[in-house]
């Protein structure tokens, strides 16, 4: 039989936001399979369900697109 671990003392990475910036492309990534795998890949998300679920700030969405906007004109 195995042996109950006590939890209580764990630290949740998850409200740890040093954590949470280095593993947004993970999270993103399982919200993404998630969704595939409700068969919702063509629904569409709200940029600020999204961040929520995430856990980034609710600007994120919007500094990313500003950001391959910039990558874009750089590159013509």
């Amino acid at each position: 039989m195995d042996l109950v671990t006590d939890m209580s003392e764990e630290i949740d990475n998850t409200k740890n936001q040093e954590w949470i910036d280095g593993n947004i492309d993970r999270l993103l990534a399982w919200e993404i399979f998630t969704r595939v795998a409700q068969g919702k890949e063509m629904v569409p998300v709200a940029p600020l369900d999204l961040c929520d679920r995430i856990g980034v700030n609710k600007e994120y969405v919007h500094e990313v697109i500003q950001q391959i906007k910039s990558r874009n004109k750089d590159a013509k």
